[in-house]
């Protein structure tokens, strides 16, 4: 079994432990760790922006609201290489 296996064997555990309906679980999701503000306009509102990312291998977080996009992250796991 290699590593993205695991990962999803993990994922169907605890999608068939019917959690509550707000918590999504989720495999190999890229996360922004770092934000870089590049320059600001003349008002020193950002104008450009740099995003680093990095890949989970398992995410489990909430879900605000079904009918709105935000998510509050709850666990996250990544190994490193």
């Amino acid at each position: 079994m290699n590593e993205n296996q695991w990962t999803e064997s993990i994922r169907d555990f605890l999608l068939s432990a019917k959690l509550a309906n707000n918590i999504k679980i989720d495999t190999l999701r890229k996360l922004p760790y770092a934000q870089e503000i590049i320059e600001y306009d003349l008002d020193f509102k950002p104008n450009k922006e740099s995003c680093m990312e990095f890949e989970t291998d398992l995410l489990i977080y909430e879900q605000k609201a079904i009918i709105c996009n935000i998510a509050k992250k709850r666990i996250k796991i990544f190994t490193a290489t």
